[in-house]
């Protein structure tokens, strides 16, 4: 498991979102979500601040964006591995920086997300090429 190199997309690495710190627990939490996953991910670790759970959207840092869909994809959501996925739409800004909308506020009140908690995004990428469809599992850190 590597840091994620903005600049060499690479699959099976992770990045630490601004003013989240990095700690034996959340990279032993991110390695197990590795070994148990079987598919190509790349994890994104954040301390959600009060505008990601009061606003409609949720938004990554530009570095992060850079690894994510260029055009305007749609994300099936879940939380830790729940029955009941989300649809969601994960858009980049002129700026360059990735958001989900549509979805994102029926996720995080169904699933509680709380101020000031670090979660961990694990995106995936379809398995089948024609579906364009991205996946987005959420964990608590």
């Amino acid at each position: 498991m590597t840091i994620c190199r903005p600049n060499q997309p690479q699959d099976n690495c992770y990045m630490l979102a601004e003013k989240t710190s990095r700690n034996e627990a959340l990279i032993s939490r991110m390695r197990w979500l590795f070994i148990e996953s079987s598919s190509k991910m790349t994890l994104y670790a954040a301390k959600l601040v009060e505008s990601q759970l009061t606003g409609p959207q949720m938004f990554f840092s530009k570095e992060f964006s850079r690894m994510l869909p260029e055009v305007k994809t749609t994300l099936i959501m879940d939380y830790e591995g729940s029955d009941n996925p989300v649809t969601g739409t994960l858009i980049k800004t002129f700026r360059g920086i990735s958001r989900i909308t549509k979805g994102w506020k029926k996720f995080r009140e169904e699933h509680n997300l709380k101020h000031g908690v670090v979660y961990i995004f694990n995106f995936f990428r379809p398995l089948d090429r024609l579906d364009k469809r991205w996946g987005l599992s959420v964990h608590r850190a």
